[in-house]
């Protein structure tokens, strides 16, 4: 078993002629199962201290950058197979 909690910091980001991006941290926790065939099985939640803001519909609130899809916190389990 493991465990591992990660942090990632996006600096500000100014395009020419568009919105810019706010800065960003987020904090991401897992726990691994190392199985013994060489797999191994995770769980976890991204951006677990920041849920999104409280009016995450508003039109205005909306991301500047469409390839930024993550907002909120995401549970996730996933599996990864060593051959």
């Amino acid at each position: 078993f493991s465990t591992g909690i990660h942090s990632y910091y996006r600096d500000s980001v100014d395009f020419l002629n568009r919105s810019s991006i706010d800065s960003m941290t987020t904090f991401d926790v897992h726990f691994t199962w190392r199985t013994p065939w060489n797999a191994n099985l995770s769980l976890g939640a991204s951006n677990v201290l920041n849920a999104g803001s409280d009016s995450a519909g508003a039109s205005d609130n909306q991301p500047a950058d469409p390839l930024e899809p993550i907002y909120g916190r995401i549970p996730y389990v996933r599996y990864t197979q060593d051959l």
